[in-house]
């Protein structure tokens, strides 16, 4: 791609973990070499980024109920720390980035529907160094929301657990 050595995600120090698991739109193992089909599924849901907003309907709800002031403080913190830890991982720089990859594409005259078309669908970062820069970043930004998902998961278990506790010596 535009004369410089393939992407390699460790330069930024990020590490993307081995994806093994099937889903609807990739039956198969991810490919380690080069797979068009792949390539081009790829890019068609390219655009298809999510930002998840954090429901803080827990957090309201326990402060409609009076139940926030009884609670101790050290869960208080927790709760505090759990939703700035979702925002972390979760920024609205994935949809930026997003838009600004179709619209890249736009400018030839391609709609990311239509990447599926395209005889050789790498043609589309070759010597593109502004598209293969919107990549990376998609790509460490999906890396980065991968880093947090078994993280908040954990720490949205442990709150449960713990406001449960909590709610029953009330």
């Amino acid at each position: 791609m535009s004369g410089n050595a393939l992407y390699d995600p460790r330069a930024d120090q990020t590490y993307i973990p081995p994806y093994d698991i099937t889903n609807s739109l990739w039956e198969q193992p991810i490919p380690e070499t080069y797979n068009k089909e792949f390539i081009q599924l790829a890019f068609i849901w390219s655009h298809r980024v999510r930002v998840r907003k954090a429901n803080k309907m827990t957090l309201d709800e326990l402060k409609n109920t009076g139940q926030y002031s009884l609670i101790n403080r050290t869960i208080k913190q927790e709760l505090i720390s759990y939703y700035k830890e979702w925002d972390n991982y979760y920024k609205d720089i994935v949809i930026d980035l997003g838009e600004k990859w179709q619209i890249s594409l736009g400018r030839e005259g391609l709609l990311n529907s239509e990447t599926y078309k395209l005889e050789e669908p790498l043609s589309l970062l070759k010597y593109n160094t502004i598209r293969i820069n919107l990549f990376k970043r998609m790509i460490r930004e999906a890396e980065w929301q991968l880093k947090g998902i078994p993280k908040l998961k954990e720490k949205n278990n442990d709150l449960i657990t713990a406001l449960k506790d909590e709610i029953e010596l009330l």
